[in-house]
């Protein structure tokens, strides 16, 4: 008896979450880069404070089907209403080798805090790509997010394993794809306002997310940097989110027509652009302009193909933002 009452009531709230929009944290950006370079993005896109001590995040490695004790942290911090929180790995020493290299530093200077610093005590954040990440409401004793299929293991991610997008089965290991969870970052789309409940259904990471690679190539293919402007930054129906601000209120972003087909689209906001630099969605640069100072401009798109493009703004009052713009 005592089981199906605690059924039905985790099958109400349940439902009660699926059925409303903008109540509840999710993942809004996933990163597993060279080495160290990992971290998870949170938003809250409620208008209320968050206290993240009641949540967690669970690791479920290579298709298991628990998390045990090490592979379970509880969060702690505050998030304000529309707000995120970047939690990256705690590897900061300069003089680190192995599982021990440090984190490059443009991501470190992402981090609202750094976790795990000790494989053996909690190794949550030691993710590579084909291991289910949960996000997890203590205070439902439910799960409100996940990337990836908890018991199925997509695949070795040094051979090129991880979750993607081709059907029927979207793992690297049933159909020999790219993996998008392994050796990328993974941005949560616009549209998204709840988080997946559902931890052991099939997983087609393009439901939810762009796929991104976690670095920046030049126009030789060498490595500059790593590619996380998006990172501490989200654009949601909820509310937008720029460098832990609600853009809503200091930014008001709008780029028309998007998605565009008509070979130019303006860029507008309530703050003065200073800088627009634009990416394609492997992280190759495709077009810097400098010196704009006014608050709004024509972006020349005719020489774009068709896809995704990551349009990263600096504003003169010092705020930098990524919004999305999509070429048909």
């Amino acid at each position: 008896m005592k089981k199906l009452l605690l059924l039905f009531v985790s099958i109400f709230i349940s439902s009660m979450l699926f059925s409303q929009d903008c109540i509840e944290l999710f993942i809004s950006e996933y990163v597993e880069g060279w080495s160290n370079n990992k971290a998870l993005e949170l938003y809250n896109p409620t208008n209320n404070t968050v206290d993240l001590s009641n949540y967690q995040l669970k690791r479920y490695s290579n298709g298991s089907t628990s998390a045990g004790a090490q592979k379970v942290l509880t969060l702690t911090g505050i998030m304000p209403p529309l707000s995120v929180f970047v939690i990256v790995i705690d590897k900061r020493d300069s003089t680190g080798t192995g599982q021990e290299a440090p984190v490059w530093d443009e991501l470190q200077a992402k981090a609202d805090v750094f976790e795990c610093p000790v494989y053996d005590d909690n190794n949550v954040m030691y993710f590579n790509g084909n291991d289910a990440m949960i996000l997890y409401s203590l205070d439902f004793d439910l799960v409100i997010d996940r990337i990836g299929r908890i018991g199925e293991d997509p695949g070795n991610p040094s051979d090129g394993g991880g979750w993607n997008n081709v059907p029927p089965d979207f793992t690297w290991a049933a159909n020999g794809a790219e993996a998008w969870t392994a050796n990328h970052s993974l941005l949560r789309k616009s549209n998204i306002v709840n988080g997946d409940f559902f931890p052991t259904d099939q997983f087609d990471v393009s439901v939810q997310w762009d796929s991104i690679p976690p670095v920046v190539r030049n126009e030789d293919g060498i490595v500059i940097g790593g590619n996380w402007a998006s990172l501490g930054n989200h654009t949601c129906d909820c509310g937008d989110v720029v460098d832990g601000v609600n853009e809503l209120d200091i930014l008001k972003i709008e780029i028309s027509p998007n998605p565009s087909t008509s070979g130019t689209v303006t860029i507008a906001s309530i703050e003065s652009i200073n800088e627009i630099v634009i990416y394609s969605v492997n992280g190759m640069l495709i077009q810097k302009i400098g010196g704009i100072n006014s608050k709004s401009m024509e972006l020349n798109t005719s020489d774009y193909l068709p896809g995704v493009y990551l349009v990263n703004m600096r504003f003169d009052n010092g705020y930098v933002t990524s919004k999305r713009l999509i070429i048909k």
